[in-house]
């Protein structure tokens, strides 16, 4: 490879690290909240910066909807497709900002655009640096705005620990400002099956199941790994 090709790569990474190591100095507390139940096969312990929070009263109907308790979020998941969005609260427990499209493939946290169309870095250096607080909305939330969430606190609801402890979500973000990112994988799929490079005894339907599992485990995990390793410095590959 030619020396000014590796001196290019170098320096791209550089800069991507710097970037990284930034956005590391204003982490916010970050929660995975799991639409659902959990998946057995899904190992928190690998993350352990990040908080895991399930919903097992909602209940997985045909076409990835869902339905139970707590209503809101149902509501929230059938209609905004949640598995691509982010929200930040400051300490309050307001949400000051959202976005969608974090699983895409940019995988500069820092520099996903939220609805406001600033990116999340800034809104970090504001609620986690800073301190700042938002200001809570006297008005009633409309689902059909994109940016519904802005001004609002979330409505009262208990979520599970991945142990099975029961708590208010409220008490997971409120004191600090936080970031909630959604996600969602049934119970049924296996990730460690699926993340197997081996997959020469499977043959067709066996196969594309194991293929699917493979893809939907691997983008999760993904974001769990660049969640860890952006925010906390923290290397959580296998």
């Amino acid at each position: 490879m030619k020396l000014k090709n590796l001196l290019l790569i170098a320096i791209l990474t550089l800069g991507n690290f710097t970037v990284f190591a930034q956005i590391s100095k204003i982490a916010p507390k970050v929660v995975v909240l799991g639409i659902g139940e959990k998946n057995p096969t899904l190992d928190e312990n690998q993350y352990p910066n990040l908080g895991f929070y399930y919903t097992p009263e909602l209940k997985n109907n045909i076409e990835e909807t869902f339905s139970g308790e707590p209503e809101f979020l149902a509501t929230l998941w059938n209609d905004k497709n949640l598995k691509e969005t982010f929200m930040l609260f400051d300490k309050n427990g307001v949400c000051v900002t959202q976005g969608y499209r974090l699983l895409s493939q940019n995988n500069d946290i820092g520099a996903k655009l939220c609805v406001d169309k600033d990116n999340l870095q800034n809104h970090l250096k504001s609620y986690v640096k800073k301190g700042k607080v938002g200001k809570e909305s006297s008005k009633e939330m409309k689902l059909k705005k994109s940016d519904y969430m802005i001004g609002y606190k979330m409505p009262e609801f208990n979520v599970t620990t991945p142990s099975g402890e029961e708590v208010f979500f409220s008490s997971i973000i409120e004191g600090q400002a936080t970031l909630v990112v959604f996600f969602q994988i049934s119970s049924d799929i296996d990730i460690a099956e699926g993340k197997k490079a081996d997959q020469s005894g499977k043959s067709g339907r066996a196969f594309m199941s194991t293929m699917v599992e493979g893809a939907t485990g691997s983008r999760l995990t993904k974001v769990f790994i660049n969640l860890e390793s952006q925010f906390f410095n923290y290397d959580a590959r296998d």
